[in-house]
């Protein structure tokens, strides 16, 4: 009798695991089928702290697009070129050191676009070292190797990410950076309005080396 109910409850088991299975796969099919709904979506915003290079590329860009954003600044609307300018609709922090607007922006945020060349230093190993210890999703883009769009789309579109939080090395020390973040940020969305479905993927990094506690600014 114990092994006929044994038997029954195994079966039971395993038409339930192959019912969730057809649904995910009926669920992927739909996806790759089915251009995204609006009203299956919510509208993405960009917050940067501002600075010049990927920060101020990652604002004129959404703000060209008719995005929203934000974010926060260094108390004076401190920046490498001087004073950021007031249509830039960011927050003073308390304090003008560049530490705690990385620390806040990336609080405030739901995931993270990181972008650099060459070797993280500075603000931008800070910023990945602070999506990690804050468990926030995050993706690395370097902007000299080729990337495949159509993951990082995957990516974007899966995370419920409501504010999305752009980072990167600033324009001194990295000629061109600018245009290479709306360049790249152009080729991800098309030029188009961004509506991000509800769906969740987790995503791993490799380790980070130490940051320089004197050129994370």
């Amino acid at each position: 009798m114990r092994k006929k109910d044994d038997t029954a409850y195994t079966r039971k088991s395993l038409s339930a695991s192959i019912a969730g299975l057809e649904k995910s796969l009926r669920r992927v099919y739909y996806l790759k089928n089915n251009p995204i709904r609006r009203e299956d979506t919510m509208y993405i915003k960009i917050i940067s702290g501002g600075q010049t290079g990927v920060d101020r590329a990652a604002l004129d860009f959404a703000m060209a697009h008719g995005m929203p954003v934000g974010g926060w600044c260094p108390k004076g609307r401190k920046a490498d070129d001087g004073p950021i300018e007031a249509h830039y609709p960011l927050r003073e922090t308390p304090r003008s050191e560049y530490r705690q607007r990385t620390f806040w922006n990336m609080r405030d945020c739901d995931g993270a676009l990181i972008f650099y060349r060459g070797e993280l230093t500075g603000g931008t190993l800070l910023t990945v070292q602070l999506a990690r210890s804050m468990k926030k999703v995050h993706r690395l883009v370097h902007l000299n190797r080729n990337a495949d769009l159509e993951e990082m789309r995957t990516w974007l579109y899966g995370q419920r990410i409501r504010i999305l939080n752009v980072a990167g090395p600033r324009e001194r020390g990295n000629r061109g950076i600018y245009s290479q973040t709306v360049a790249f940020l152009d080729a991800l969305f098309g030029g188009r309005e961004v509506w991000i479905p509800l769906e969740v993927i987790s995503v791993a990094e490799p380790p980070l080396p130490h940051c320089d506690q004197d050129r994370c600014g």
